[in-house]
């Protein structure tokens, strides 16, 4: 479809944004109306493109409210009830940004799909530069990530604010990285610059437990007042990690994370495989995509990457909010991504109990948050099977629709205790859980030594794990 303005005002453009309306609300996609000039190609022939619903979006201001609709000398259209935006299809494979990321992470970025790039720039801008193989690649990365996601027309303001409210997060972590190890591995501490603006954005951090470290943390007065900071600097600063005087934090007011347009909704969209880790507001964002003609957080060809189903949607939200209706201030602000980061690193290099800490401290803020509890439970696997095993059961009863990860967790913790009859059990719940095509596992081995792997085929991982035991 090319987007261009209509020839024709008045009641007349009126009549026909109001009949294509009528005629959306009476097509039954995926099946095509016969007479709908709107279509693209499928595997079998035309299929609904749901073009009708962008050409509202992009020339008609949505009149939900109104029940009907009056072109004088008493007539008037009774508007129906409005369908929806379709879901994915049925035979489509899960969404999964890392698999996506890791599929096409060597081609040039002109080349690089949507969600690669909006992956990448997650990757690199929460990845502190001292922890960066190569300081300038990371730097050429987000730029040309961004650059390229602009040119597939995104908003430069918007997709600045998405990189510095990562940046934010990572350097709030990489400030308090020594505390949350509760003095361990030293070397790898914050620096003098960062160890002087942690003193003077937060003096009592050095006093706090570790449980109390996370909430204070991602206050408003410590990462907010980041966050202030780096919406003022370009995306090249940003990336450098460029500090202000000590003096800038004194004056400065907090700001809170992803606040510009709809930069938290395209975070959200195009890189958080589950619709658990959503803020709330991006959640009611694309209910309101989903239900009525307004436009999306990026132009129809982005938006149709990724389709989501009302279904889903919905299961998400009433969970949530009958779930969490008193934590709502906190769970918007706190965003564990730097946190996961910095567990990873520290399972990969063997230190489970540093790891173990860190989701410790988030659980501690989080009590009933079940992604949390299962990282907790997953990093206290080669520590505690026993206590890790009863998190990652609870997570699940916790979780409208726990993705197969967890299950394949839960499985190894009972083939390890050697219940047989419980991991099959769980292996047979898997069923009814949410699809999740790759994933950070682990690997033990005969020595019961464990080691951080990604698996591309979770339900292939869960059954080599039972045909090694058989």
């Amino acid at each position: 479809m090319t987007e261009r303005p209509f020839s024709f005002e008045g009641s007349e453009r009126q009549l026909f944004l109001t009949s294509l309306r009528e005629f959306s609300v009476n097509c039954e996609p995926p099946a095509l109306t016969p007479e709908c000039p709107f279509y693209v190609r499928g595997a079998t022939g035309p299929v609904c493109g749901e073009e009708c619903h962008d050409i509202l979006a992009e020339f008609s201001a949505d009149p939900a409210e109104r029940a009907t609709l009056s072109f004088g000398d008493g007539i008037e259209l009774v508007r129906r009830k409005r369908r929806v935006r379709r879901g994915p299809e049925p035979s489509q494979k899960p969404f999964d940004a890392a698999e996506i990321r890791l599929s096409d992470n060597e081609r040039p970025t002109d080349l690089r799909s949507t969600v690669s790039l909006f992956s990448e720039l997650d990757l690199q801008a929460s990845t502190p530069p001292v922890f960066a193989e190569d300081h300038e690649e990371r730097a050429y990365l987000i730029r040309a990530s961004v650059d390229e996601l602009c040119r597939r027309g995104f908003s430069r303001d918007e997709l600045t604010d998405v990189v510095a409210t990562i940046t934010s997060y990572a350097q709030a972590v990489y400030m308090v990285h020594d505390l949350l190890l509760g003095g361990e591995d030293d070397d790898s501490g914050p620096d003098a610059e960062w160890l002087e603006i942690r003193k003077l954005l937060a003096p009592a951090l050095e006093r706090l437990s570790r449980d109390e470290l996370p909430a204070a943390v991602f206050s408003p007065t410590c990462v907010g007042k980041i966050a202030a900071w780096n919406r003022s600097l370009s995306i090249d600063e940003i990336a450098a990690w460029n500090l202000p005087s000590t003096g800038f934090f004194s004056t400065a007011e907090p700001v809170m994370p992803f606040t510009i347009g709809n930069s938290g909704w395209i975070f959200d969209r195009f890189t958080r495989t589950y619709l658990s880790d959503w803020l709330d507001k991006s959640l009611a964002c694309e209910w309101r995509y989903l239900r009525s003609d307004v436009r999306g957080c990026a132009r129809s060809d982005q938006m149709k990457i990724r389709r989501i189903g009302i279904d889903e949607l919905s299961r998400e939200m009433a969970g949530r909010f009958a779930d969490h209706a008193d934590q709502e201030e906190r769970r918007e602000f706190v965003n564990p991504g730097g946190f996961k980061l910095l567990a990873i690193e520290k399972l990969r290099a063997g230190s489970f109990e540093a790891a173990a800490t860190i989701f410790e401290g988030l659980l501690n803020l989080r009590p009933d948050d079940p992604e949390t509890m299962n990282n907790y439970g997953f990093c206290l696997m080669p520590l505690d099977l026993e206590r890790a095993r009863n998190l990652i059961t609870k997570a699940i009863s916790l979780a409208n629709r726990p993705p197969t990860i967890w299950y394949a967790n839960l499985v190894l913790c009972h083939i390890l205790e050697g219940q047989m009859e419980k991991a099959e059990e769980a292996v047979r719940a898997m069923s009814s859980a949410s699809k999740a095509p790759s994933a950070l596992l682990w690997r033990v081995d005969d020595r019961k030594a464990f080691s951080l792997y990604r698996f591309t085929d979770i339900e292939q991982y869960v059954l080599d794990l039972l045909s090694a035991v058989k």
